[in-house]
């Protein structure tokens, strides 16, 4: 599936609120597929719920599109014991679920980059009086 549908990447287009910090999320296709893409769901970290700012997306790349930018926001769980706060060791890792018209449903992780790590982080500090 990495062949055909090409990397995905979360970047920072908005400045973060005080609860959340918005960005995009890149997908890129790759090869000659020529099959609907979509995005069938998203999955939370420990510490922070990711999610798709749009609703009701049912096909992210019609089979003649090459590539799209989905809107997403990234916001604390709320999870603030000790455990989560200092042994979370993968919390921006991130999947995307994806499906290529025709195949299964698969999962892709993407991780956000630099600059939104550190709001997000930010915001999971503030969330928890740290």
């Amino acid at each position: 599936m990495e062949r055909q549908i090409g990397r995905l990447l979360l970047v920072n287009d908005s400045v973060a609120t005080t609860r959340a910090s918005a960005g995009t999320l890149s997908l890129d296709r790759r090869g000659d597929a020529e099959r609907d893409l979509e995005v069938a769901g998203v999955r939370d970290s420990v510490l922070l719920e990711f999610s798709l700012t749009a609703s009701g997306i049912d096909t992210a790349l019609s089979g003649d599109e090459r590539s799209a930018r989905l809107p997403v926001t990234l916001m604390p769980t709320g999870r603030c014991d000790g455990d989560a706060l200092s042994q979370s060791q993968q919390t921006f890792l991130l999947s995307v679920f994806l499906r290529l018209e025709g195949d299964i449903e698969q999962a892709l992780n993407v991780s956000p980059d630099t600059g939104v790590r550190g709001r997000a982080m930010s915001l999971v500090r503030r969330g928890c009086g740290v």
